[in-house]
């Protein structure tokens, strides 16, 4: 019984120290000024901001199709989703709809 529980105390606190590295790596803390773009956008559509890192969270806001001068204020899930702000307003976006520019 001491061996089991001992066994078990192990691998609870193996498995509560990988799952805590795994975590730390999710969220990419970094903000840039290079200025973004919205692209792969429909003319008619627009890009749904949310507040959170994937498309199941609440819809925030919204950028036109068109919308430039968007700014990564960090990014999440290995630099798919990123908070940024433009329009006056902030959100997590997917990046596969946005591009970077040059003024």
């Amino acid at each position: 019984m001491k061996k089991l529980f001992g066994a078990a105390a192990f691998l609870l606190l193996s498995v509560s120290s990988i799952s805590s590295a795994f975590a730390h790596n999710w969220t990419y803390h970094y903000a840039t000024e290079i200025p973004y773009r919205v692209v792969n956008v429909s003319g008619w559509d627009a890009l749904n901001m949310r507040n959170g890192p994937s498309a199941r969270h609440r819809i925030v806001g919204a950028l036109g199709p068109h919308a430039r001068g968007i700014y990564i204020r960090r990014c999440a899930h290995h630099a798919r989703w990123c908070l940024v702000e433009g329009n006056g307003q902030s959100g997590w976006v997917n990046m596969r709809y946005l591009a970077g520019y040059s003024h």
